[in-house]
């Protein structure tokens, strides 16, 4: 036999072994394979908008990225940088967005469906402004001309906060004069359109308290098609100064809420991990707001310390059993959730039992030829009579291969 001739015939015996295996391997196989992708963004309900510079999705040097998964990002323009300066909420935070007057420096985020809100609404912010003699747009987003279509977050000429809804009748809304903005200083302000139907009431928020003024009868703003613009209208009324953690909720926030926005998420505490068999039962205590803000919690698994893979979201207790851990040890970390995510709670790791796979079961004998085919009679456990006559098939089919092989030598 040549050298071919051998490969050859090693090739076929080898396909006829693999045709077996095949075969007698049965449908329902207990073998599985778990595969883990990257941890998405925790998603904040009704959050649809949020620039942070440093947040989960970090900026570049050219664009303004939007963590809130709705894929809002924007443009720096003119010369708008982020600088090493921010507020100390939430944790974590180091930058901010800085920004020059005289040169109508802002962030600009194409219209969507998303920002274009016809209804409730909230816009969040931390402001630190330098300026005293021009309005500075915080959030803005209307249509010109006659300032219609959307809505107006914004410092006036003496530094009070203003919030106006834009409709087909132009700008509504309601300020805090005489209560001015301080200078030169972390300020968090908010403003909630509540929408009853065709109108609804305004409420401005600075560090977390209501300012007495409230706008009434406001109807709902409507659709339009310019950008967002961050740090700036659609006129000269640029930002003077730094500008950080700007987001916009579709939905009214409860002053609970708002003040959360001020504050931080409380994170979860005291989370265990118990192993079981195939599974690991986690539980914690739940965030010290859980009573007065709805708070759900998100569960991050890895496969080593602060190595996270898989966030299962959405959990409303405050116990979690993992039920495909495989058996290598897994770590896990508690997110809470509320108008935003807190940091993650303590880590805690289990490593669950497997069990082992159940016996099969025992052989079942019928009277010779009940199962007749071909000569075969069954004395085997279920389904395997087709299997066994495969691997006979694929047997034949090699013996012949060979036969062909040795008939060429």
């Amino acid at each position: 036999m040549s050298k071919s001739q051998r490969i050859l015939s090693w090739v076929i015996r080898s396909a006829g072994i693999l045709a077996a295996v095949l075969v007698l391997l049965p449908s329902e196989s207990s073998a599985r394979v778990f595969f883990f992708q990257s941890a998405p963004v925790i998603p904040v309900p009704g959050l649809v908008g949020y620039w942070c510079v440093d947040g989960p999705v970090p900026d570049t040097a050219v664009q303004a990225k939007d963590s809130s998964g709705s894929g809002n990002h924007g443009t720096y323009t003119s010369g708008a940088i982020a600088m090493a300066s921010a507020p100390t909420v939430p944790a974590g935070n180091t930058k901010s967005f800085s920004l020059t007057q005289a040169s109508r420096q802002y962030i600009s985020v194409p219209d969507s469906p998303s920002l274009s809100i016809t209804g409730s609404m909230t816009i969040a912010a931390w402001v630190r402004s330098t300026d005293t003699t021009l309005q500075q747009g915080i959030v803005e987003k209307w249509d010109e001309p006659g300032a219609t279509n959307g809505y107006m977050f914004r410092l006036d000429t003496n530094e009070n906060l203003s919030f106006s809804i834009c409709s087909a009748g132009g700008p509504n809304g309601v300020s805090t004069a005489p209560r001015a903005i301080p200078l030169n200083t972390w300020t968090h302000v908010a403003g909630v359109y509540a929408n009853a139907g065709a109108s609804g009431t305004i409420t401005n928020y600075v560090n977390g308290a209501a300012d007495p003024s409230v706008g009434t009868g406001i109807a709902p703003p409507t659709d339009g098609s310019y950008a967002l613009q961050i740090g700036d209208d659609h006129g000269s009324n640029a930002f003077s100064g730094n500008l950080d953690e700007v987001r916009i909720y579709n939905k009214a926030l409860t002053a609970n809420e708002v003040n959360v926005l001020k504050n931080g998420q409380p994170a979860p505490t005291g989370l265990v991990a118990a192993s079981g068999t195939n599974q690991n039962v986690l539980t914690w205590t739940a965030a010290a707001n859980a009573a007065t803000v709805n708070v759900t919690y998100s569960i991050l698994r890895g496969p080593s310390t602060g190595n996270y893979t898989s966030v299962t979201n959405g959990v409303t207790g405050t116990t979690w059993t993992d039920t495909n851990p495989g058996g290598s040890a897994q770590f896990y970390a508690v997110v809470a959730v509320s108008v935003i995510a807190s940091a993650p709670s303590n880590e805690s790791s289990a490593t669950a039992t497997v069990a082992p796979p159940p016996p099969p079961p025992p052989p079942r004998t019928e009277k010779l030829g009940s199962r007749h085919m071909c000569g075969w009679s069954t004395a085997s456990p279920d389904g395997m009579a087709f299997p066994v006559l495969g691997a006979l098939l694929a047997a034949a089919i090699l013996l012949a291969g060979t036969r062909k092989i040795r008939g060429l030598g």
